[in-house]
């Protein structure tokens, strides 16, 4: 079996197949050499679970809204 995929490195194994046999294989592909390549880092972890970690926002209070009359008939 040869699996060749763009940007992957070819994955090649034999197998055997039986006759009335169903056969899966799983495969793992490496990626290839790259060029350019995308180097994806984390930042640091939040923790979301624990409410000790808070911060204060400041709240401006909205100015007055201007409504408009109006008269039922």
């Amino acid at each position: 079996m040869r699996v060749l995929s763009p940007g992957f490195a070819t994955y090649q194994q034999s197998i055997n197949l039986a006759d009335a046999t169903a056969t899966k294989k799983d495969i793992v592909l490496q990626v290839a050499n790259c060029s350019p390549c995308l180097e994806v880092l984390s930042g640091p972890q939040i923790e979301t679970l624990d409410a000790s970690l808070t911060s204060m926002l400041t709240l401006n209070p909205l100015p007055p809204l201007k409504l408009h009359k109006r008269t039922a008939r």
